[in-house]
């Protein structure tokens, strides 16, 4: 009786290997975690493209109502694009709000001539500002700004936002490319 229970200690304080069924747990844990944390990435980023193109879409909304009421000059938007981020101004005022926040890109399209600036991602052609002007009928102001069509993007997402110069109208999009 006394050898038998020398044999099952030996045998249970020898048996420190990993069986192959721990093994695959282990695996199939790690690999639904990082699937969920590729998934959780790609939202946030689809997230934060959906936003700037909102964030927009609202300051041209906001500036063509300001041109309505209060004049061109007033309700002029200027889009400010400086160190990775995006801001705006509207009319006279230095206070900036926020489009985005982070790297992203863009890209503004014109109607004259349908040129291009491509400006992907944000930060890396420098600081620049695009003015947009709408007139007091609320039409976009082709002698001051031929901008209408800006698109932002990151990864396969894609938002743009719109602006019709013959009414003045804000669209907005989101796709995939």
């Amino acid at each position: 009786m006394n050898n038998y229970r020398k044999e099952k200690n030996i045998l249970i304080s020898n048996n420190s290997g990993v069986t192959i069924l721990e093994m695959l747990l282990v695996l199939v844990l790690v690999a639904i975690l990082s699937g969920l944390v590729g998934l959780t990435y790609q939202y946030i980023h689809n997230a934060n493209v959906q936003k700037a193109g909102e964030n927009l879409a609202a300051a041209l909304r906001a500036a063509r109502t300001m041109s309505m009421s209060k004049g061109t000059e007033k309700g002029r938007l200027n889009i400010i694009v400086e160190g990775g981020k995006m801001y705006y101004t509207i009319g006279d005022s230095t206070e900036k709000e926020e489009i985005c926040n982070q790297i992203m890109g863009f890209c503004v399209y014109t109607s004259t001539g349908n040129t291009s600036t491509n400006l992907a991602p944000t930060g890396q052609t420098g600081d620049t500002t695009i003015t947009v002007r709408f007139n007091t009928a609320g039409m976009l102001d082709q002698s001051g700004s031929g901008t209408n069509y800006v698109v932002f993007f990151k990864g396969q997402r894609a938002y743009s936002v719109l602006v019709y110069p013959e009414t003045g109208k804000v669209e907005q999009t989101l796709f995939y490319y």
